[in-house]
């Protein structure tokens, strides 16, 4: 029985060696691995494309003050909890962050821009920035592997099953 184990796994990650790598598309402004600018507000304002709510509470200046960047029509995502947020005009940015997510770093630092902060604030936001980030990376790439593997055991399973029905 482990001698059937054992080519089952060799056969396994065979497959997986030989199997294409799903390209991710290309990340949208902001969007990367790690991008300390985006510890400032200006850093944060650079992701904001064609935001609609700009006459209103919920403006792009406030959503970037507020530790946030744009990922998507009515959407942005703080970037200290990775917290993503449907917006609507009369939203009030700041309230709803603390509001949402209070054990935020940002938040609890009373959401305040990289430039206003000592030394030592801004060096825990940075590094809180950069763990979350690196924890969000991991995620994202152990979901991937999980995918990769239930294909490749679905195939191997596939062809164990018509190898079955062939003998027959």
């Amino acid at each position: 029985m482990s001698l059937i184990c054992l080519i089952v796994v060799i056969n396994l990650l065979n497959r997986i060696d030989s199997m294409p790598t799903k390209r991710k598309p290309k990340p949208e402004p902001g969007s990367e691995f790690i991008d300390e600018s985006l510890v400032t507000t200006d850093g944060r304002m650079k992701t904001f494309k064609r935001w609609r709510f700009n006459k209103s509470e919920c403006s792009q200046s406030a959503l970037a003050e507020a530790g946030f960047i744009h990922t998507g029509k009515d959407t942005a995502k703080c970037v200290f909890c990775f917290k993503e947020l449907e917006w609507e005009r009369d939203d009030i940015p700041s309230e709803e962050h603390a509001r949402k997510q209070p054990e935020c770093p940002f938040v609890r630092l009373g959401q305040r821009d990289g430039y206003d902060l000592n030394v030592d604030e801004y060096e825990y936001l940075r590094s809180e920035y950069v763990r979350i980030a690196v924890a969000s990376h991991l995620v994202e790439a152990a979901q991937s592997t999980v995918e990769t593997m239930k294909e490749a055991m679905n195939a191997i399973y596939s062809e164990f099953k018509s190898k079955q029905q062939a003998k027959k």
